[in-house]
């Protein structure tokens, strides 16, 4: 799997990124539309090396080998993530259900852990690109960190203005059924 650079549905080979994955299909399942929705796993993280062929996209690759993949220092930033993901969903759940299983309470190894936030912590492709070239696990983790902290800040922060905004309209609204209530009586 390789994104193209602008989005473009039949992308030159410049317009390729130059980091992609290995995925193997999870699941397929036909749509009523007529199109198919499959579930792909990623098996590993590839840099395109050469492209063979455009139409379908045949690409020579050169696997990536990951740096301090099994460290103690990678286990232990993995389990820390998971603790903030797991508070954080007990006021909000940011992830869907299935997500969350897997993510949060699967057996995935510190890169697996860190490549499957990648896609829902960062919506910039240009971000994923450099989370995929980055080779070192505890150097992905830090800034999967950082940027989980950052969107952790902003789901608490609109939790505070929607609970503010109800306040005040459940506020508003006893005021508006009292006046009426007095209007009546009189």
């Amino acid at each position: 799997l390789v994104s193209s650079k602008n989005g473009q549905i039949n992308p030159t080979a410049q317009q390729l990124f130059e980091y992609g994955c290995v995925a193997r299909i999870d699941a397929f399942r036909q749509l009523p539309n007529g199109l198919g929705k499959a579930n792909l796993v990623g098996e590993s993280r590839v840099k395109i090396v050469s492209v063979k062929k455009m139409m379908p996209i045949v690409v020579e690759v050169q696997q990536l080998e990951d740096i301090n993949a099994e460290s103690n220092v990678s286990y232990s930033k993995m389990n820390d993530i998971k603790r903030k993901c797991k508070d954080a969903c007990k006021f909000d759940r940011f992830f869907p259900a299935e997500v969350e299983a897997q993510i949060l309470y699967g057996s995935l190894s510190p890169s697996q852990f860190a490549d499957s936030l990648v896609h829902i912590l960062m919506k910039k492709v240009k971000d994923q690109q450099l989370m995929l070239a980055e080779l070192d696990v505890e150097k992905r983790l830090d800034k999967i960190s950082i940027t989980l902290d950052k969107f952790i800040g902003s789901v608490v922060w609109q939790k505070q203005i929607d609970d503010k905004v109800s306040q005040n309209l459940s506020k508003n609204q006893k005021e508006i059924y009292l006046r009426e209530q007095l209007h009546v009586i009189n």
